[in-house]
């Protein structure tokens, strides 16, 4: 039968060595280079495996936070979130919030704001403006761009998708003037509307004036 110890001749005689021991030694000779000990090697693989062990469960955990991102940044949350802590105190609100909520969120609302990029902004737009109006697409743009500067500011976004997008037709300037008796006939009928609004139109027909420019 084999013995269980190794041997080895020294100028003392036959000394026994234990197989385990040279085991030892061989890893320790591997790891020579690492300065690391022959009692230290099952520590260090120890450790290294603890090690492996902590990173698969951050990865776990960033995971499992992604996902729960995706879920909770919903676009049309935050959309109704922008319509009523930002749109509802401009004077254009009426008019920006109907343009969100017919075309934004139809196309994005069940969507996470995470997965919404520079090639969905793009076709959203592009689908508006084929629609042979594409003053309505440079408006729905420029909404959409404020919408996600609204996101960075809150941080829920790192930087808006639609950064570096262009308006997808040049709007021509109206140079349409009314003449006298146009003039007359608003005149006439704006008196003949009861309430504010009537006075309004009278005062923007007599002044030149636009809406926004009456103080």
């Amino acid at each position: 039968m084999r013995s269980r110890h190794l041997q080895r001749t020294s100028s003392t005689g036959i000394v026994a060595v234990p197989a385990s021991a040279s085991r030892s030694r061989q890893r320790g000779a591997r790891c020579s280079s690492c300065s690391i000990g022959p009692g230290e090697w099952d520590h260090v693989c120890a450790n290294t495996r603890s090690g492996h062990m902590v990173a698969s469960r951050c990865t776990r955990l960033v995971q499992q936070l992604a996902r729960r991102r995706l879920v909770v940044d919903g676009v049309e949350d935050l959309v109704e979130l922008f319509i009523s802590e930002h749109v509802s105190k401009t004077r254009s609100a009426r008019e920006i919030s109907r343009l969100l909520r017919r075309e934004v969120i139809p196309s994005w609302g069940r969507r996470s704001i995470h997965e919404i990029g520079k090639r969905q902004v793009i076709d959203l737009v592009t689908e508006v403006s084929g629609r042979g109006t594409p003053s309505a697409a440079n408006k729905l743009l420029k909404v959409v761009k404020a919408f996600f500067g609204w996101c960075v500011g809150r941080a829920i976004l790192d930087a808006s998708p639609a950064n570096g997008l262009v308006a997808p037709a040049r709007e021509r300037p109206r140079d349409r003037v009314l003449d006298d008796d146009e003039l007359a006939r608003i005149i006439r009928a704006a008196r003949q509307i009861h309430g504010a609004y009537g006075g309004i139109v009278e005062l923007l027909a007599l002044t030149g004036q636009r809406r926004e420019e009456v103080a």
